[in-house]
């Protein structure tokens, strides 16, 4: 049984500061939070929160080696008025409780701005603000790739040995595709790494899958998956339908998405088929690249550098460099065509419904668009504009298994 779900979400702030030993509730300073999940290229979601700050919280920031504690909660939104009197609402579950340790120091994005207070008659209330953007990865995230693995395998499955290997930080949901090596390892030793080089080490010694590899620390759970894989074991559904006829007594199913009664099922209904994309490129790095984070640009994408042993405090290695060759490390770099893809746009939906262990479907009038997609990228936002009830947006690209 599915029924409509509409629903939005409260954000809660704190600015954990390690220079001074406080703590500061900035909620009300919280405008914005945009996280990007790139399956294919990082393995780490990112996040960028847009706050609204005094010049004291701003130089706070700069000065001082801080976290930013991030909660978000949802309810269900089943009135928009009525949910904008209601001081409570009965919250329904967690979407998010972590830390975001930045990777950059926060940069304005804005001119100062002036607001009033309540009674514009105060002038001497009027408090200069400053639009700032806190960027980085969840801390939580980043240790789990922290844990050393030098261990010696005997007689061992590659699959029982990935499961050993992540269960060293991964207290959570392991997704592990059906990994290609079935053969039993007689004597397997991995050297002193850090677990995400540990596992690409198994990928390129040992073949884990026969075809490229992915791995994700996400907010739900670990992911090693396949790329493009074709028989993937999936723990939830999500249909895309498009029906052959469309009655205009039945516009309210197309108003929001719908979930069924276990939380794990959903099903978007559209009155046209999605715009398919007939091909696109995606660059994929074979052995693994090290990803340099330095900034975002305008459009929210990442600015990527391979790494060449800059110790800028600027910049922070997250992810595994195999070579720090440069030449060599780009002339690696794989090119894969797909020729289908396309992306859904979701409104005031929890994202962690959506995750790479999710069957997605289309069911259209059109048979070229019908078929098994996977999902390759998930951009999920919280925005508000009272500073109390946020409204989500989550958009997905998704590929068609050919």
């Amino acid at each position: 049984m599915y029924s409509m779900r509409r629903e939005r979400f409260l954000v809660e702030a704190t600015l954990l500061d390690y220079t001074d030993g406080d703590s500061l509730d900035i909620s009300s300073s919280v405008m914005s939070i945009n996280v990007k999940r790139d399956y294919i290229s990082n393995s780490f979601p990112l996040f960028v929160v847009n706050l609204r700050l005094t010049e004291e919280l701003r130089s706070k920031i700069r000065d001082n080696e801080v976290t930013l504690d991030l909660k978000v909660d949802k309810y269900q939104d089943l009135d928009d008025e009525q949910t904008e009197e209601t001081e409570t609402p009965v919250i329904t579950g967690r979407v998010m409780d972590i830390v975001i340790k930045p990777y950059k120091k926060p940069f304005s994005t804005a001119n100062i701005r002036e607001e009033d207070d309540e009674d514009t008659s105060l002038q001497t209330n009027t408090i200069s603000l400053i639009d700032y953007q806190f960027s980085g990865i969840p801390e939580q995230l980043i240790l789990k790739n922290i844990e050393v693995v030098n261990e010696i395998y005997e007689n061992a499955k590659i699959s029982d040995i990935l499961i050993n290997i992540i269960s060293k930080t991964e207290t959570g949901k392991i997704f592990i595709d059906t990994v290609d090596n079935k053969e039993r390892e007689d004597s397997l030793l991995i050297p002193p790494m850090n677990i995400i080089p540990a596992i690409k080490f198994l990928q390129e010694y040992y073949g884990i899958y026969n075809s490229k590899m992915g791995l994700f620390f996400d907010l739900t759970g670990t992911y090693i998956f396949k790329h493009f894989n074709k028989s993937r074991s999936y723990t939830n559904t999500f249909e895309i339908i498009v029906p052959e006829a469309i009655d205009i007594d039945d516009d309210i199913i197309f108003t929001s998405i719908q979930i069924d009664e276990d939380d794990i099922n959903a099903r978007l209904y559209l009155k046209n088929s999605p715009n398919i994309d007939s091909s696109t490129e995606i660059s994929m790095d074979t052995i693994g690249q090290t990803a340099v984070f330095s900034s975002y640009d305008e459009n929210f994408e990442t600015v990527k550098r391979i790494y060449s042993n800059d110790t800028s405090n600027e910049k922070t290695r997250y992810f595994w460099n195999s070579n720090q060759n440069k030449v060599l490390e780009e002339s690696i770099l794989n090119t894969v065509r797909i020729s289908q893809f396309t992306s859904i746009p979701l409104a005031n939906i929890d994202p962690n419904y959506f995750n790479i262990d999710t069957l997605y479907t289309f069911s259209t009038p059109q048979e070229s668009v019908d078929g098994i997609y996977m999902l390759i990228e998930s951009d999920f936002s919280f925005s508000t504009t009272d500073k109390l009830h946020y409204t989500g947006i989550t958009n997905l690209t998704l590929a068609k298994v050919e």
